[in-house]
């Protein structure tokens, strides 16, 4: 064999080699390309959740959206209270079909157990209710004689469960009352804006029945204040 066609077959052999080097390589070579973009993904994802809360610290719940908005695109997770705080800065910003979304969202990854589930509660009500309305917060308690001193029927103790509700700011004054029920069962009379009484639980269904509730919400303020002149 001549010294040319040594040194080609010695090429050909190196040639080979690397390539099969290369061929080895190349698993660990992606291996770390894709690492490289899940920590820059990683990296960008930090950056805009900083943006975000201090803009949300701020109250500029508009900037505050955007860096949100941001972070739905990348691939890094994100934390479960993200979905309140974006959620909250939609509804601030009056983008409110979109804020609901986000906030039944985080109810649903922490499973009604998040730090933040009652205040998201409190919003999706606020945007949801009446004017006027205020969230009061649905729970169990124990109905009955509970001090051992009570009645015959007050026992037995027992559980009662309500849900959330919203309840009006301000008492119905006789005047509401008599506009929408045309009657005014009230033992002290002669002041409009003093709360109703003496009203029956029999009344009630009468009461359902007016669909008064879609208006008596836009009560405004200081209805209950007396008039000059008028005693409670």
């Amino acid at each position: 064999m001549t010294r040319n066609k040594k040194t080609t077959f010695g090429r050909k052999r190196q040639v080979r080699n690397l390539l099969f080097v290369l061929f080895l390589l190349m698993p660990l070579i992606s291996i770390g390309v894709q690492n490289a973009h899940a920590i820059s993904d990683e990296l960008m994802a930090k950056k805009n959740l900083l943006a975000a809360k201090k803009y949300y610290q701020d109250e500029d719940f508009a900037k505050a959206s955007v860096y949100f908005e941001k972070l739905t695109h990348g691939n890094a997770p994100v934390p479960d209270e993200f979905y309140f705080f974006y959620g909250k800065s939609l509804i601030k910003t009056k983008k409110f079909d979109e804020g609901l979304s986000k906030l039944q969202k985080y109810i649903e990854v922490t499973q009604e157990q998040g730090k933040y589930v009652m205040e998201s509660l409190e919003l999706m009500t606020e945007v949801e209710k009446p004017e006027g309305m205020v969230f009061v917060k649905g729970g169990c308690f124990q109905m009955g004689d509970t001090f051992g001193d009570g009645g015959e029927d007050e026992k037995p103790v027992h559980e009662v469960c309500v849900d959330d509700f919203s309840l009006d700011k301000y008492e119905v004054t006789q005047r509401e009352f008599s506009q929408k029920m045309g009657n005014n069962p009230s033992e002290f009379k002669g002041c409009d804006n003093c709360p109703v009484e003496q009203v029956t639980c029999g009344s009630i269904p009468d009461i359902i029945a007016s669909q008064w509730a879609s208006d008596f919400p836009r009560r405004r303020n200081g209805s209950m204040q007396r008039g000059k002149g008028e005693e409670g």
